[in-house]
C-alpha cells in the first residue's frame, strides 16, 4: 500500500495562488492573502507529508508472514486477535493479547513527530479503537474491502470480522 496524494488540496492551492497574484500582491493586509497564505502552508506541509511517506516505500505489506509496517518487523498473524473495520473507514489491528513488553507498530502517517508525540499518538489509538496498529485507509488510497479481502486471504479467514 503507497501513500496517495491529496488532490483536492493541490488543486485548490494553483487558483487561488493566481488568484492572489492578479487581484491583489502579497504583503496587503487582505483576507484573501491570509486564506492564500494559510493555504500554501497547509500545502507545503501536505507536500512534505507525501515525500516522507513515499520515501518509505510500502508502508503496510499484508502477506503469509503477517502484516509488516514499514520500520518494524512483521507482526505474525498469531499475534492478532481480529481485524475490523471501525467507522470512517478505519481498518484496526486488534492483538491477541494486550500490549505489554512489545507493543504493535504505529502505521506511519508522514507527520514529523518526536517519541513523545509517538508515545500520545500509540495512547490515543489504544484509547480510541484498542489497538496502536490502525490504518485510515482514504488516506493510502485503498478501500477498507481490499485490507478485510487481502487479510482474509493471507490470515485463512480467521482474524477478518466484518
Amino acid at each position: 500500500m503507497r501513500w496517495r496524494s491529496v488532490l483536492p488540496v493541490q488543486m485548490v492551492i494553483l487558483p487561488v495562488a493566481v488568484l492572489e497574484l492578479i487581484f491583489g500582491p502579497f504583503g496587503r493586509d487582505t483576507p484573501l492573502t491570509a486564506f492564500v497564505g494559510g493555504t500554501m502552508a497547509s500545502g507545503l506541509l501536505i507536500w512534505i507529508r507525501a515525500f516522507r511517506l513515499r520515501s518509505l516505500g510500502c508502508v503496510l505489506r499484508i502477506d503469509a508472514a503477517g502484516v509488516t509496517v514499514a520500520g518494524a518487523p512483521a507482526v505474525p498473524w498469531e499475534r492478532l486477535r481480529r481485524v475490523e473495520l471501525a467507522r470512517r473507514r478505519v481498518v484496526v489491528f486488534l492483538p491477541r493479547i494486550p500490549e505489554e513488553g512489545d507493543p504493535l507498530p504505529l502505521v506511519p502517517d508522514g507527520f514529523i513527530q518526536g517519541a513523545r508525540g509517538r508515545r500520545r499518538l500509540h495512547d490515543t489509538l489504544v484509547d480510541r479503537y484498542g489497538s496502536p496498529m490502525v490504518l485510515f485507509t482514504a488516506m493510502y488510497g485503498v478501500s477498507p474491502r481490499e485490507v478485510l479481502d487481502a487479510v482474509r486471504y493471507y490470515s485463512g479467514g480467521e482474524a477478518v470480522s466484518d
